[in-house]
C-alpha cells in the first residue's frame, strides 16, 4: 500500500486503452502516457507477455496518394523518455473532432482536441521520427516472410528500430529484436511477420501500425489498414517514469553485499576514536537504512 508521505505515487508502468482509438488517444494523453511502440512490444514477448493479443501502437503511418510511387512516412512517436515533440503533435490529432474516411485520419480536416482546425496537417508532422519511402521501396508487402527476410525488411526494420534506418534519438540495440525474430517468432513458424500497408485514399491519411496476435494465423503481422474508429481497438498507454516490467531501470541500483556492509561498519568503528560522534551520527543512520 502506498503512502501520501512519498512525494511522488508510484503508478502501473503500463495500462490499457480498449475502444475507438479516436476516442481513448485523448484520454491517453492526459495521462502523461504514450501508446506502446513496436519494438517495446516485441520485448514484452520474449518475456511471454502479450503473445495472444494485437496491439494498436503508437507507430503511426501516414499515405500520400496511390500507386508504386505512394509516400509511406512512418512517425515514430516515442523514445523510452516518452514523446517527442512530432509525436505528441501527430498523436493529438487522433481525436473525435477529426474527420475520418475508411477508418482513417483525414489529414485535409484535421482537428485538434479542443476541436479547432489544423490546416496543413500532413506537412507539419516533420522532423526526427518522420521517416519518409516510396510504396515501391518498402520491401516486400502483403505476404508472410522468412526469417532472412524479415531481418532486412526495411519496414519492420524501422519499426524495431534499426539504429542504420532511424535517428539516433530513436533507436535500439537490434540484438533485442533479433531475439523477438530469431527465438520467439521464427522458432514456431517458416514465414511470418508480414507487413500490410493500406492503398491510401484521395486525400492525404493517417492510421497506426498494429501488430497481430503470436498465432498461428496471424503469426505477427504489422498492419497499416488499422480503422482508428473501429470498436476493438487496443491500445496500451505507458508511463516512462515508472519501473520498466523488465527491470531495467531496477538493475541500474547495486545491491549492497554483506561484505560491503561490513567494510563500512569497519570503517566507522575505527573513526569513533579519532571523530566527535556528533559527526558520525549521519553515518549511522545511513547504515541503518542500508
Amino acid at each position: 500500500m502506498s503512502s501520501e508521505f512519498n512525494p511522488v505515487q508510484v503508478r502501473e508502468k503500463y495500462a490499457d486503452f480498449n475502444g475507438k482509438i479516436k476516442e481513448q488517444m485523448p484520454s491517453l494523453l492526459a495521462d502523461a502516457r504514450y501508446p506502446m511502440f513496436t519494438r517495446e512490444l516485441a520485448e514484452q514477448r520474449v518475456q511471454g507477455r502479450g503473445i495472444g493479443r494485437y496491439v494498436d501502437t503508437g507507430d503511426l503511418v501516414t499515405y500520400n496518394g496511390k500507386g508504386d510511387n505512394q509516400e509511406i512516412r512512418f512517425i515514430l512517436t516515442a523514445n523510452r523518455q516518452g514523446l517527442t515533440e512530432t509525436g505528441r503533435f501527430a498523436l493529438g490529432l487522433i481525436n473525435p473532432h477529426s474527420d475520418y474516411v475508411n477508418g482513417a485520419l483525414n489529414l485535409t480536416k484535421a482537428k485538434d482536441a479542443q476541436g479547432k482546425d489544423v490546416n496543413g496537417a500532413y506537412e507539419a508532422i516533420s522532423g526526427s521520427g518522420v521517416i519518409a519511402v516510396k510504396r515501391k521501396d518498402l520491401g516486400i508487402i502483403g505476404a508472410r516472410m522468412t526469417q532472412e527476410q524479415v531481418l532486412n525488411h526495411k519496414g519492420w526494420r524501422m519499426l524495431l528500430r534499426h539504429p542504420d534506418e532511424v535517428p539516433k534519438e530513436l533507436a535500439e540495440d537490434f540484438e533485442g529484436a533479433k531475439e523477438y525474430i530469431g527465438k520467439v517468432v521464427f522458432s514456431k513458424y517458416d514465414q511470418a511477420m508480414g507487413m500490410f500497408p493500406s492503398d491510401g485514399e484521395t486525400v492525404p491519411t493517417l492510421r497506426a501500425w498494429f501488430v497481430s496476435r503470436l498465432d498461428d494465423c496471424s503469426r505477427s503481422n504489422a498492419g497499416g489498414r488499422c480503422g482508428l474508429d473501429n470498436d476493438n481497438g487496443c491500445s496500451v498507454g505507458v508511463a516512462p517514469e515508472a519501473p520498466n516490467a523488465l527491470d531495467t531501470n531496477v538493475q541500474q541500483v547495486k545491491a549492497y553485499s554483506p561484505a560491503d556492509l561490513a567494510t563500512f561498519d569497519n570503517a566507522v568503528r575505527g573513526l569513533e576514536g579519532v571523530l566527535n560522534p556528533a559527526l558520525l551520527r549521519p553515518f549511522q543512520q545511513l547504515r541503518s537504512k542500508l
